[in-house]
Parts: C-alpha cells; sequence; structure tokens
C-alpha cells in the first residue's frame, strides 16, 4: 500500500482545507489508492515522526514521507 506519511501543526480537522497537501489529496485519491498516515497538532521533531512511521508500517508499505506545504498534482 502507497502511504503518505505527514507531520503536520495543523490540527486533523483542519488539514483537509488549511494546507496544499489536504487540499490535493482528494483529487490524487481519484488515480490511485493510497493510505494517509497524519500526524496533526505535532510538535515533535520529523526525525521522530518518520521513524514512528517506519516502525508500524508493513513489510510491503511504500512510504512517502510529505510535508503539509506539497501540492501533488
Amino acid at each position: 500500500m502507497l502511504v503518505l506519511v505527514c507531520a503536520t501543526r495543523v490540527a486533523a480537522a483542519d488539514f483537509a482545507t488549511q494546507t496544499l497537501l489536504g487540499l490535493c489529496l482528494p483529487r490524487l485519491g481519484q488515480f490511485m489508492p493510497f493510505a494517509l498516515k497524519l500526524l496533526a497538532n505535532n510538535t515533535r521533531p520529523l526525525g521522530e515522526c518518520y521513524n514512528a512511521a517506519l516502525d508500524e508500517a508493513a513489510n510491503d508499505d511504500v512510504l512517502v514521507f510529505v510535508h503539509d506545504d506539497v501540492h501533488i498534482d
């Protein structure tokens, strides 16, 4: 499974409307299945967040670590 991992300071409820990544995900979902691992309200270092995502990933997952200010078109 393709898993987008995003650590953001934005609240989960606001992610879809207040970040570039959140705004583009509905369109991306039309082209390929993916899962979003969202670490909302994050204040931890990104390295800690990303290492936790790696520890939790299944063996066949493909992880993409992406900032919330990235737009995927």
